[in-house]
């Protein structure tokens, strides 16, 4: 049997680096908020990788190469407070390169996002 070593090099404090990475299917990842995950090959993800957030501390995950597989981003985003702070808007964009901003928002693991119908706060941004 072939053993696989995964290397990740830890680069400054809290940040992980990888020439590629493959996750076996029953194994997880878990990028903690105020952390990041470089990964300058390609990513296979037949497990489950996670990326956390609180509400001023965030995580990323940046692949140059190719990716295939699903990852969960647990975004904290403020909660409707109807006072007089003006603190309950988050910018918030797509998550993912290419993914237009309506089909992040409509998707049903986002109903935590403001809206008033089908009308968001926010809109794209394009350069």
């Amino acid at each position: 049997m072939k053993k696989k070593i995964l290397l990740l090099f830890v680069l400054g404090t809290n940040t992980l680096l990888s020439q590629n990475l493959t996750l076996s299917t029953n194994t997880s990842l878990t990028v903690n908020n105020n952390s990041n995950l470089f990964i300058s090959g390609n990513m296979t993800n037949n497990g489950t990788i996670t990326l956390n957030s609180v509400s001023n501390s965030y995580s990323s995950l940046i692949i140059n190469g190719t990716a295939t597989g699903n990852v969960n981003y647990k975004r904290t985003v403020n909660a409707y407070t109807d006072n007089s702070n003006n603190d309950d808007n988050d910018l918030v964009s797509a998550p993912v390169s290419g993914q237009t901003f309506g089909a992040f928002s409509s998707n049903s693991d986002n109903n935590n996002l403001l809206a008033s119908g089908t009308l968001r706060a926010f809109a794209p941004f394009d350069k």
